[in-house]
């Protein structure tokens, strides 16, 4: 019994019982399996005896249910499953043994087998299900995947399944093997300076430990809670480089380390600090800092993209307040055009107002400025950025320090804002200010032609300056936009990564279709589409060769 309890758990109860239990058949599951065709009576009507007839019918309806066997004697299985098989198939004969001889028994096993084309389990097998095994524990190490691919896996091979306690030492034997490869891996790759840093995060020489305090999540965008975010970034960073040097000579699928990661969020600072095994403890630390780190950036650029938009809300909200004086310059231009209509006869009173009007101001002047007045209103974008302005020390406080953590890429070449971004950074870094920089020295290749009348301004001596407030506005809602649209992204994160690491390098798709062991990926595309195309009416149903 204790050596049962110390075994592996692979399965739940109910799985256990659905794949090694009797089955618990209903009135209409009897009338399903206990229904032979012809050569499966024949089987039974070839036993000796009524006992061995009754257990061979019932043992092939279980198969059917099941595809498996069990060591039963006819008393102990259900009752409504004997009652079934007595009255429909044995209606004159009373059942008086209820168990059957080993040799009967397994003979009943090889004619089941041969029937349905099944193969008894036997250990010829055991080479074949523990490579499978190994490629399995590859792509994830839970024990309940394990059992399960593993089961499946006989099945499609028609291969009886092997007993719980046996599946059980494979499982475990597999995961034994998988964590002395990682062991031996993490013994070469980390060097003292790698196992250093991570002892770093356990110690507990503060309150709280550097991995408990990274293990909090943030509750809100807030000032305070993202200054938090950046120091846990901050903490991260050197050893997400770690973690990046070394996972990948690990061969670990992300389901497996985004399991090794729950793994060290899922024990205390004190239960990692004491393993036996110190490679368990930092396997578990480089994915937890692997995927963490990614969170992290993904909680950033989040907050990023709240306060732009809600310093942005603001900002419009306040600048519709402002009075709309372009509906007085709609007016003005209303009356000034009309002096320039020529649908109004001079013999009015107002034609000699016009003729005068017009030695003040030609008349093609006075169309032209009725029309810029009515037609290219500028006030209302102006009033925004002057709220913008007003609002700069809101900007800087909640954008600031988020750009200046978040590492931004782009798979447009010579994207001109990262060129910005990288720029800003340097002189944040100097401990400067962009109020301090010359003119020549702001990069302008972002800025379109209509936004560069509001960020450009002339001094006193009549030379073109930049609004350096309103310039570092417009970096941070174009980086809103374009983290929008995709023209940048952020490398290592989740949820703002593009599509293109979800894919497969081309050098690396050849082993990965191996492990997957998919057989329609291994044929060529061309020989795949031939092979869905049955032939009709003695030819080959094919595509059009010229579709528009």
């Amino acid at each position: 019994m204790n050596d049962k309890n110390k075994r592996l758990s692979i399965l739940s109860h109910l799985e256990e019982f659905a794949f090694y239990g009797l089955p618990d058949f209903n009135d209409a599951q009897r009338n399903q399996y206990f229904k032979f065709e012809l050569q499966e009576w024949k089987l039974i009507e070839s036993c000796s005896s009524l006992c061995a007839k009754v257990h061979h019918a019932i043992q092939i309806g279980y198969f059917k249910a099941k595809n498996t066997f069990f060591k039963f004697s006819l008393h102990k299985i259900p009752h409504h499953d004997i009652h079934f098989i007595l009255t429909r198939y044995f209606p004159n004969d009373a059942l008086s043994v209820f168990s059957i001889a080993k040799r009967e028994y397994y003979s009943q096993q090889q004619n089941i087998c041969q029937l349905f084309g099944y193969r008894l389990w036997s250990n010829d097998f055991l080479s074949e299900i523990n490579d499978h095994a190994r490629t399995l524990v590859r792509r994830d190490v839970s024990p309940n995947f394990l059992a399960n691919e593993l089961l499946s896996f006989l099945k499609n091979k028609k291969i009886i399944r092997l007993g719980y306690t046996a599946l059980q030492d494979i499982v475990s034997n597999v995961l034994t093997q998988e964590r002395n490869r990682l062991k031996l891996q993490l013994e070469n790759r980390l060097t003292k300076s790698h196992r250093k840093s991570l002892d770093q995060l356990l110690e507990n020489d503060k309150t709280l430990s550097e991995l408990a305090s990274i293990k909090q999540d943030a509750k809100n965008f807030g000032l305070s809670m993202m200054a938090l975010e950046c120091r846990k970034h901050h903490v991260l960073k050197q050893l997400y480089q770690i973690s990046k040097t070394v996972v990948p000579h690990l061969n670990l699928s992300q389901q497996n380390i985004s399991h090794y990661a729950s793994l060290a969020n899922h024990y205390s600072i004190y239960e990692l600090d004491r393993f036996n095994n110190k490679e368990q403890t930092y396997l578990y630390l480089l994915c937890y800092v692997l995927k963490r780190y990614q969170l992290v950036n993904d909680t950033l650029a989040d907050a990023f993209d709240f306060q732009v938009k809600k310093i942005e809300k603001e900002v419009k909200a306040k600048a519709d307040l402002i009075p709309d004086e372009e509906k007085v310059d709609k007016q003005i231009g209303h009356l000034l055009l009309i002096y320039t209509d020529d649908n109004l006869s001079d013999s009015l009173t107002l034609g000699d107002t016009r003729k005068k009007a017009f030695k003040i101001l030609p008349k093609e002047s006075i169309r032209i400025v009725g029309e810029k007045m009515i037609k290219k209103p500028q006030r209302k974008m102006e009033n925004q950025w002057k709220e913008r302005e007003n609002a700069a020390a809101r900007y800087k406080c909640h954008l600031r320090s988020l750009c200046a953590n978040i590492e931004f890429s782009s798979l447009l070449p010579h994207n001109p804002l990262l060129e910005v971004i990288q720029w800003m950074k340097g002189v944040f870094l100097k401990g400067q200010s962009l109020l301090q920089q010359p003119a020549d020295k702001f990069p302008r290749a972002f800025i379109s032609k209509r936004m560069a009348l509001y960020l450009t301004e002339t001094d006193k001596e009549g030379k073109e300056t930049i609004n350096a407030n309103r310039y570092e506005i417009l970096v941070y809602r174009q980086i809103a936009q374009q983290m929008q649209t995709g023209a940048i992204h952020i490398e290592d994160s989740v949820r703002h990564r593009t599509f293109y690491h979800e894919l497969t390098p081309a050098d690396k798709k050849e082993p990965i279709l191996v492990t997957l062991n998919i057989p329609w990926l291994k044929i060529p595309f061309e020989e795949h589409l031939d092979s869905l195309f049955k032939e009709h009416d003695g030819r080959h149903i094919k595509f059009p060769t010229d579709v528009s």
